[in-house]
Order: structure tokens, then C-alpha cells, then sequence
């Protein structure tokens, strides 16, 4: 009885429909941070932290130090750290600058996530889920994270000229990003970030036996592959009647 051993990592299970996996995207609306969740503290907890929340030579805008925190929604992880120049942080700006009201509140701010030359950004999400794409808009064309080199289980990949939306290939299957910024980037200025995910489930070795209901595979555009000669990326693999979608390493 011959038998081949393949490795595989399967990220669905389809219906006989072939329905795909389901995508979830999580959305920081960095506009309105209290949206969000800081930890290991609230943004309460880092306003009334020494030094972490102070005004930003006017009475027009202010700032939060987040070195050291992790903005997270629906289970995604964003977290900042310093380059070569000034912290990151979250910077509220007052929407008329020749009036700011006694008593402010966020209505009367605009809020942007703010990094520098060579600050590192990673993205997570939760284990067992690969990230599938990553948007980042900028607060103006000028802002958009533009030439970020961003490193990955599957190599480092450049987001090119204005473009702010990386998209993971078949071949990539990671739940964590980094991007690098740049050491000659001006300031960053990020108004939301849009993160999205399909879950994964490891299943270990595949025994193919050729004495009972034998594999077939199809690449994403339904053409049959030949077994033999699979190289990395995503597959539908049917046997009988149990169809699923794989990773092949």
C-alpha cells in the first residue's frame, strides 16, 4: 500500500458549496479613541498619569505618550514603539483654532495615531487566525505611511508610492505584522486602521491513502493540481464528500 505524507495546514472547512472561509475585520477609529482599548492603561488611567497626557504648546492641542501601551478592538493588537525621534502617541487637535471652548470636549478635537522615523508598528491577531490585509489611512496624502517596508512570516513587502493597503498573498499565513518606518519619514498622522482576519486550525500531518477515496486538489481558480507537485499556498483539497480548504507549506 503506497502512501505520501504531506504537511498541511487547513484554514476552513468548506460546504460542498465551497463557500470560503469567513473574513472578520476589526476597525480602530482612531478619531474617536474612546472607541478603543488601551492597556495595560485606559486612556482615564493615562490622563491622569504624570507625564503621559500634557498640552502640546497651545491651549488648542494635546497628546498621550503611548510607549509601552497596546490599542486593541475585537481581539486585534496594535502597539507602537519609539524610532529615532519623538514618542508615539495619540495627538488631539482642536477643530477651530481661534476658538477653543472653556470646557472642551472630544467633539471639539480631532484625534490622530503619531509615529516617527524609525518607530516599529505590529499588528496581532489572535492565535489561530492568519491576517488576510491591512488597511491604514493617513490624515492627508502626505501621512499615509507611504514606502513602509512591512516584514512578514513571508518575506518583506513594500507598500508602494501613496497606496495604504497591504494584502497578504496565499503563500503568507501569519497573525503578526511589523512595519518599519523609514529613518528619513516625516510624521505619520493615522486617522483608522482596518485589520482583517479568517481563522486558521492546524490538523498536523495528512495520510494520503491510495487504497481508499483518494485527494484531489484545486488552486483558488478551481483547476486540478497534481498532488505530486504542490508548492506553497492555498488549496482545496476534496475527498468523498468532505472538502476543505488547506495552506501547504
Amino acid at each position: 500500500m503506497k502512501k505520501k505524507h504531506l504537511l498541511l495546514l487547513a484554514l476552513a472547512t468548506f460546504t460542498m458549496s465551497g463557500a470560503s472561509a469567513q473574513v472578520t475585520t476589526a476597525e480602530f477609529d482612531i478619531l474617536h479613541p474612546t472607541t478603543l482599548t488601551m492597556k495595560p492603561k485606559s486612556i482615564g488611567e493615562l490622563k491622569e498619569t504624570s507625564g503621559k497626557f500634557k498640552q502640546d504648546g497651545s491651549k488648542n492641542n494635546w497628546i498621550m505618550l503611548i510607549t509601552g501601551e497596546t490599542i486593541e478592538k475585537d481581539g486585534v493588537e496594535i502597539s507602537v514603539t519609539k524610532g529615532t525621534k519623538s514618542e508615539p502617541r495619540l495627538f488631539w487637535a482642536g477643530k477651530d483654532k481661534n476658538n477653543v471652548p472653556d470646557n472642551p470636549t472630544e467633539a471639539d478635537y480631532d484625534c490622530d495615531l503619531r509615529y516617527y522615523a524609525g518607530a516599529k508598528i505590529t499588528v496581532k491577531v489572535p492565535a489561530g487566525n492568519r491576517i488576510t490585509e491591512i488597511e491604514l489611512t493617513g490624515k492627508n496624502a502626505s501621512n499615509n505611511c507611504k514606502d513602509t517596508p512591512v516584514t512578514t512570516g513571508g518575506g518583506e513587502q513594500i507598500i508602494e508610492g501613496t497606496a495604504n493597503l497591504w494584502m497578504a498573498d496565499d503563500a503568507t499565513d501569519v497573525n503578526e505584522v511589523l512595519y518599519t518606518i523609514p529613518g528619513d519619514a516625516g510624521t505619520q498622522m493615522i486617522v483608522n486602521v482596518k485589520v482583517s482576519f479568517e481563522a486558521t486550525a492546524a490538523i498536523g500531518d495528512i495520510v494520503i491513502d491510495n487504497s481508499e477515496t483518494v485527494a484531489e486538489y484545486y488552486n483558488l481558480s478551481g483547476v486540478r493540481c497534481d498532488v505530486r507537485a504542490l508548492t506553497p499556498g492555498i488549496y482545496i483539497r476534496r475527498a468523498g464528500h468532505s472538502v476543505t480548504k488547506v495552506f501547504v507549506k
